[in-house]
């Protein structure tokens, strides 16, 4: 699936047009960043391993951080310093991963 766009850094108005697919994601910090609220923090590993699989299978390892029932991914390609259309995909694999868990889109507050 990789290809040479999979090295262009995408500028700000693609990753604006990638968001807008892209529910609950946000551009911070040179990456997309998502986090995920699960029922329980059993629920949050069982995403946290299906996001890995994932990850390993598109030879792609984004920054997971799992908290109890809250899984937060960081997507960026560090190999060309920025985000492209690699972290598009897996993020959109990660939105499905969620959804079919049943997490809801964390926004930070209770």
């Amino acid at each position: 699936m990789s290809d040479a766009a999979d090295k262009n850094v995408l500028d700000d108005e693609q990753i604006t047009e990638a968001l807008a697919e892209l529910p609950g994601w946000a551009h911070t910090e040179g990456a997309l960043t998502f986090t995920a609220k699960c029922e329980s923090a059993e629920a949050a590993i069982g995403l946290f391993d299906k996001i890995a699989a994932a990850a390993e299978n598109a030879n792609h390892h984004p920054d997971v951080l799992w908290s109890y029932n809250e899984i937060t991914v960081d997507l960026s390609s560090h190999d060309v310093g920025g985000v492209t259309q690699r972290d598009t995909r897996l993020a959109k694999t990660i939105s499905g991963l969620a959804e079919a868990a049943g997490a809801q889109v964390y926004d930070g507050q209770d």
